[in-house]
């Protein structure tokens, strides 16, 4: 190693330096999975190096688009090239926005030219996304404000403090007559300002080199021809970055036009008004400010009935334009943002209560430097009507070509009617060419659809929906006869005021389609009751094409090949073989192969053998038969049936009548000491009655080792079956509490005639006599050196306890009896809140060996 140079005085491995780089480092496996990624990109990402490592891909980390730009372009494009430069995308973070970054990739091979790995640099582009957003902002900017320049009617152009021009648009070359190339560089005094007009040149320029803005409404400047041109001018100056005027900028606008047409305007105001008064259309004019009328013309007073003196001073909503004030002021706000507001259809009532349609427009314009409103109202009425019947007609008969023998109805939702046709009336069973309600026709609807029928129609009435619905419903008609039709219908909105949409009218077409569903219906049956066959049998099915591939599998298959998936479209021989070990595998691949170039079918009444992907032996009955298939080539057909349940089964029951013997013997030693120790302990005009409660609460422990075959019982259930006569106070005066655990039978027997005397002396003489006690009962598992159960019975609010002068034995079942059951400890204290009765055992696992000695 001397022979390679001094050492530095501290080394760094290459990881080390990648960790510390300030880019992102990314290695992944071929298929994206991360492999190593260095601390800058964690600390960019806020992800931890654990999480990124343990299975992650590098695609996952992607927003959704970003994913959809990885997959589309950057992963194709790598495999292609094997490596990628700059390709921008999205890295998501938690409760952060995404990280914009720019990402390097290639690929690593082996030795072989296969894909080994590959590496990513990741640069932290959100600096550079900025700037690119803003320098393109500011060229788009630039862009438009040439555009507009280029674009003026108006004479633009640009001067330097010596007046030269600089810069010459379009606009100025059609106002002057002098090409951009004749006028940039002349000085504007020779170009277009004549002799006795440079003193006020000068006072423009003074102007605006002291840095303000100078406008000249009226003046004179001279084209290339010797003509004069009246213009406006306006001048600004032009600075630079320390703020000094640096140029100027003029717009010179021609105003011979406006000026002639002031004139033209002064003269028409005669004729404007001669036209106000005698317009067929209804004007008025309103004052922004107060929102009232403040002119209007004769035609408005004969539409509203109002005179022009009841109008004066009001607002639109008080003589029946809008609906309260809000709508009006509504309205007002939108004038004043878009300086014009149409109502193509608004519906009006004047002082009679009449109704009419009228189209109302709305212009902002301004008059001698004050803005007023003019409303120009015209009666739509007539021309409304005649446009609905004429869509309705043109609908009509546009569905009559396309649907023969269709049913119609013309709909009108103003008046909630609908007039049907004689074919739409016949399947309805309702009157023809009759304004009928709609809610005549509805109630034809089969009351199974009808929820569903409104429901649609209640979608296309929306504001914001399309005005048209299909559907297919049945119709029951008086006769009690079912009639399946299929129901379009195009719905026709007017505009409110308020800018929403309200149905206008509308076209229904239906049509019979009884006996297309009752073909449908046979079929669906058809089909269903072969599914069922098919499905519910307890054989599974499944069919092999000519390729030895899976092509249709009946769902018991599943359930016996297990995880195996996808099952459709595999190689059969690939499946047996996840299925069975060697060489039942290789035995039946033999005995299918045989049958599909054969023909020769073979049933194997009971194969038995070890599965390979899952544990223990599994038999089953199957036959295989060859069968022809719809493309004309052969096939095979396997039924199968598991025998596995059913052996286990035998064997189960075997197990179960030896286990019944055992506990029987158990059971009838247990009930003779019960009654012996009952007998020699308790008074005998009450044994009977005492010996028969405590026989019930075995017989309870008893129902639940049979239900659960004699395995264990969750303690639970044993709680609850014990105090099943007080299952009504169970949460509110008798509490449980505790983690699942489950009880050996043993076990469950002790326990269970405890807890049944815990009860009895409960509603006896404690907690459970009155009507305010309660009864805490808890259980818990302690995880120690020698794990532990414990179980306790807590009293309180019943009556004052003091300890027994006598100890029965119901003392001995609650002590020493369930202590050797459970080879554990009670704990016993009469305090005078309530009795506390505890009881320790090790866990269940010991009770159960424990059981099986005995």
């Amino acid at each position: 190693m001397s022979n390679l140079g001094p050492r530095l005085p501290f080394e760094e491995s290459v990881d080390d330096v990648l960790d510390s780089a300030p880019c992102g480092f990314i290695s992944t496996r071929p298929d994206g999975t991360i492999t190593q990624v260095n601390s800058t990109f964690l600390s960019w990402t806020g992800y931890a190096r654990e999480a990124l490592l343990a299975g992650q891909r590098f695609h996952d980390l992607l927003t959704d688009s970003a994913r959809i730009l990885y997959e589309a372009h950057f992963a194709p494009l790598l495999r292609a090239q094997g490596f990628v430069k700059e390709i921008a995308c999205q890295i998501k973070r938690d409760n952060q926005e995404p990280l914009q970054v720019l990402v390097n990739s290639s690929i690593k091979l082996d030795s072989d030219g296969q894909p080994l790995c590959i590496r990513m640099i990741i640069f932290d582009a959100t600096d550079r996304m900025k700037d690119d957003d803003e320098l393109r902002r500011v060229r788009n900017e630039a862009q438009q404000l040439a555009a507009i320049v280029t674009a003026s009617g108006d004479a633009i152009m640009s001067l330097g403090l010596d007046l030269v021009v600089r810069t010459w648009n379009p606009g100025a070359t059609q106002l002057y007559g002098y090409t951009q190339e004749e006028a940039v560089g002349r000085t504007i005094d020779a170009l277009i300002v004549p002799e006795d007009q440079r003193e006020e040149r000068n006072r423009i320029y003074d102007i605006v080199c002291s840095g303000r803005r100078a406008v000249i409404k009226d003046t004179l400047r001279r084209r290339k021809d010797g003509s004069l041109a009246q213009v406006e001018i306006t001048a600004s100056p032009i600075c630079d970055a320390d703020g000094s005027v640096s140029a100027l900028s003029a717009i010179h606008r021609d105003i011979a036009e406006y000026n002639a047409a002031g004139e033209a305007l002064r003269r028409s105001e005669v004729r404007y008004r001669r036209l106000f008064e005698a317009a067929h259309d209804g004007v008025l004019i309103l004052d922004p400010k107060t929102r009232k009328i403040i002119d209007t013309n004769p035609f408005m007073s004969a539409l509203l009935s109002y005179t022009r003196d009841q109008m004066i001073g009001k607002e639109l909503y008080q003589i029946g334009f809008y609906a309260d004030a809000e709508a009006s002021r509504n309205m007002f706000e939108t004038l004043k943002a878009e300086r014009h507001v149409r109502y193509e259809s608004l519906p009006l009532q004047n002082l009679d209560g009449k109704v009419r349609e009228v189209e109302v427009v709305a212009n902002l314009y301004d008059e001698n430097g004050h803005s007023v409103i003019q409303c120009n109202v015209r009666d739509i009425t007539e021309r409304k009507q005649a446009e609905v019947q004429l869509k309705l007609s043109e609908a009509k008969l546009q569905l009559g070509l396309e649907v023969a023998g269709t049913g119609l109805g013309a709909m009108d939702y103003q008046s909630g009617t609908i007039t049907l046709d004689p074919t739409a009336a016949s399947f309805f069973a309702l009157p023809a060419n009759q304004k009928l309600p709609r809610a005549q026709v509805h109630a034809r609807f089969h009351p199974e659809d009808k929820e569903s029928i409104l429901a649609k129609i209640a979608e296309a009435l929306r504001p914001a929906g399309d005005g048209i619905m299909s559907i297919e419903h049945r119709i029951v008609r008086p006769d009690r006869s079912v009639m399946w039709v299929s129901a379009r219908k195009h719905i026709e909105f007017s505009k409110t005021p308020d800018g929403l949409s309200s149905p206008l009218s509308g076209l229904l077409a239906v049509h019979d389609i009884t006996e297309r569903k009752q073909a449908e219906t046979e079929l669906r049956q058809s089909h269903d009751t072969y599914l069922r066959l098919i499905e519910n049998n307890p054989f599974g099915i499944y069919l092999i094409d000519a390729d030895f591939r899976m092509v249709q599998v009946s769902a018991s298959v599943q359930k016996s090949f297990g995880t195996i998936e996808p099952l459709l479209g595999r190689d059969f021989s690939e499946v047996l073989k996840l299925l069975w070990h060697e060489p039942t595998a290789s035995e039946i691949i033999s005995r299918f192969r045989h049958t599909l170039q054969t023909g020769e079918p073979h049933h194997s009444k009971d194969m038995a053998g070890m599965r390979a992907n899952r544990d223990g032996e599994e038999s089953y009955d199957w036959q295989i038969e060859r069968v022809n298939l719809p493309n004309g080539q052969f096939g095979i057909v396997c039924y199968f049936y598991d025998l596995t349940e059913r052996k286990q089964l035998e064997e189960h029951i075997k197990l179960l009548m030896g286990e019944v013997n055992h506990r029987a013997k158990n059971l009838l030693a247990v009930v003779q000491a019960v009654a012996r120790q009952t007998a020699r302990t308790g008074d005998p005009a009450t044994f009977a009655v005492h010996l028969t409660e405590r026989i019930r609460g075995l017989a309870a422990s008893q129902d639940l080792l049979v239900k659960n075959q004699w395995t264990h019982i969750a303690i639970s259930e044993l709680v609850q079956a014990q105090l099943s006569h007080f299952s009504d106070l169970i949460g509110t005066r008798v509490l449980l509490d505790g983690p699942p655990i489950s009880l050996s039978p043993s076990a469950a027997q002790g326990i269970g005639m405890a807890l049944h005397e815990l009860a009895t002396n409960a509603v006896k003489y404690g907690a459970l006599s009155n009507t305010s006690g309660r009864v805490h009962i808890s259980w818990a598992h302690v995880m120690a050196a020698k794990p532990e159960f414990t179980l306790e019975w807590l009293e309180e609010g019943g009556p004052e306890v003091e300890p027994p002068s006598h100890k029965g034995f119901g003392n001995t079942v609650i002590g020493r009896m369930v202590e050797s059951s459970v080879d554990g400890k009670v704990d016993l204290e009469f305090r005078a809140t309530g009795l506390c009765w505890k009881l320790t055992a090790p866990l269940v696992d010991l009770w159960e060996v424990r059981d099986h000695e005995q």
